[in-house]
């Protein structure tokens, strides 16, 4: 057993307090998460999410993690995974987080779920991609995705910031030449979201990664939510760098089969345009889906009595 595991009722100290590990309930490339109890401290009885750092050995990681952590410990975004704590241990680091076990992935696989719900996760979402692009400097995720949107009672949070990228600034991280796609812990999974600056970014075709990158993820993540379908096809392993390419037939899987879908199915395309000089940013979008939203909650509450 490699020594950054964890056993389960074993005692972990973080900066704020004293937590119990109760069991694993994920595992990535780069880290390892429990759902743990704090049994010292402020939030004592509370149960979180423990993420611990193993590949000490990459500085390169590493350093994403810690940036990860900066952020997420300065984040106020309401639909931002709460950070609570951090800590070592025996020299891995880890971060205490909101235990949030259901994902927008969850919600995709659910059956009835009502337009008004989905269209406010959309809100939601594109909330937290105005708050990313107003900071200074902005900020990109990379990494948006529905196994990484955690839901609670019909609100999305955004977590796993670790791939996360603030414009303008020297990225050391980058220049040493790590690939995203590239890297062998990458999930098959990850190759569905890409975007065409993404991959640009990567074969070194463009400086800067746009923050119109992450509208482009969103629209997929969309585009599943509100028809089922993902139309972005998977990439081999060989050729993770390959054009992503929008087939025609792309805008015909977008159907929506509920009301509004002459009305919901062109903005999605608009946030997957290929050109991301043409691609509006999250801000320039914001008040139409808003509006989307009201519309849609207005129907409901005539015909049902209720928006949600």
């Amino acid at each position: 057993m490699s020594e950054y595991y964890l056993d389960t009722g074993q005692s972990v100290e973080g900066d704020e307090g004293w937590y119990r590990v109760n069991r694993e309930v994920g595992e990535g490339g780069n880290c390892v998460v429990y759902l743990v109890t704090q049994t010292g401290g402020k939030y004592r009885g509370n149960n979180f999410a423990l993420k611990i750092f193993r590949n000490t050995w990459d500085s390169t990681r590493e350093r994403r993690f810690h940036d990860e952590l900066e952020f997420l410990e300065e984040a106020e975004h309401p639909s931002i995974l709460k950070y609570y704590d951090q800590g070592d241990f025996r020299s891995y680091p880890f971060l205490i987080s909101e235990y949030l076990p259901k994902t927008l992935r969850d919600v995709i696989e659910e059956e009835s779920v009502p337009l008004t719900e989905k269209l406010s996760y959309a809100t939601q979402l594109l909330s937290v991609l105005v708050h990313l692009e107003n900071e200074n400097p902005p900020v990109v995720h990379r990494d948006i995705k529905p196994d990484n949107i955690f839901i609670r009672s019909g609100t999305c949070y955004l977590g796993d910031f670790g791939l996360m990228k603030r414009m303008n600034e020297n990225d050391s991280v980058d220049s040493e030449g790590e690939s995203f796609y590239k890297s062998e812990d990458t999930a098959m999974n990850k190759y569905r979201y890409r975007t065409p600056d993404l991959v640009k970014y990567e074969r070194d075709e463009i400086d800067e990664i746009p923050v119109q990158s992450d509208v482009f993820q969103l629209g997929l993540v969309l585009i599943e939510l509100f028809s089922e379908n993902n139309w972005n096809p998977q990439i081999p392993k060989s050729d993770p760098l390959s054009d992503v390419e929008i087939d025609e037939q792309a805008y015909d899987w977008i159907r929506i089969p509920e009301g509004l879908s002459n009305r919901i199915g062109p903005h999605l395309t608009r946030m997957i345009t290929k050109d991301h000089t043409e691609r509006p940013k999250a801000s320039e979008i914001m008040d139409n889906w808003m509006g989307l939203f009201e519309d849609a909650a207005d129907m409901s509450q005539n015909l049902n009595g209720r928006v949600f």
